[in-house]
């Protein structure tokens, strides 16, 4: 049977995005969005969705929102999508989801499409990886998702062996030894290459 410690990559255990800013959207908790609104979330999405998806991301957002308060927190997705909350790195998912409003949902969710940008993808996974938020990818950061999507059955041994070879294989593709200040979102990019690939397992405009 395969596990965490058999199949890592850098591509691997992405299953959120880039946060957006926290704009206040005082229409989150509308029963239905105007045209003007509309026009202006397939901007926010960089045209990764059409008028007719994010409507239907709205009808999903308020779905989930199930006590209308306009936002969403970790547990409405985890409970109410079974492909979240069997996910091994919900922690993570949850991080990214609580306090969440809808324009921030379509941030979210846009790299995931595949009209998007490889850049905008490449962003969206540094930030799945970038647990501390300082702008760089170090051993410190891989080894708490590494934990996080292991759980009990990654003993530490097994943690400090794929820290280390997946480090190789990047320094390898860097030519640089990689030290403690770990790789920025540029060699991060050059690392993974042109052609990234982005997969949440849930498709939120299909209902």
């Amino acid at each position: 049977k395969s596990s965490v410690r058999d199949h890592v990559d850098l591509t691997d255990l992405a299953d959120l995005a880039d946060l957006a800013d926290h704009v206040d959207m005082s229409w989150s908790g509308q029963t239905y969005l105007t045209s003007a609104e509309v026009e202006h979330l397939v901007e926010v999405s960089k045209g990764s969705f059409t008028q007719e998806q994010i409507l239907l991301l709205y009808k999903r957002f308020r779905t989930l929102d199930k006590a209308k308060r306009g936002y969403l927190q970790s547990s409405d997705l985890v409970n109410s999508i079974p492909e979240l909350s069997i996910n091994p790195l919900n922690k993570r998912i949850a991080y990214f989801c609580d306090g969440m409003n809808f324009k921030e949902f379509v941030r979210l969710l846009a790299p995931y499409s595949p009209k998007a940008v490889p850049s905008d993808k490449v962003r969206a996974l540094f930030a799945v990886w970038d647990v501390n938020g300082d702008g760089r990818v170090c051993k410190e950061d891989v080894a708490l998702v590494l934990r996080e999507a292991g759980g009990t059955n990654l003993m530490e041994g097994e943690v400090a062996m794929v820290l280390e070879r997946l480090f190789e294989r990047c320094e390898g593709k860097l030519g640089r030894r990689i030290g403690a200040e770990g790789m920025t979102v540029g060699e991060f990019e050059s690392v993974l290459g042109a052609d990234v690939s982005l997969d949440l397992g849930v498709d939120f405009t299909s209902l």
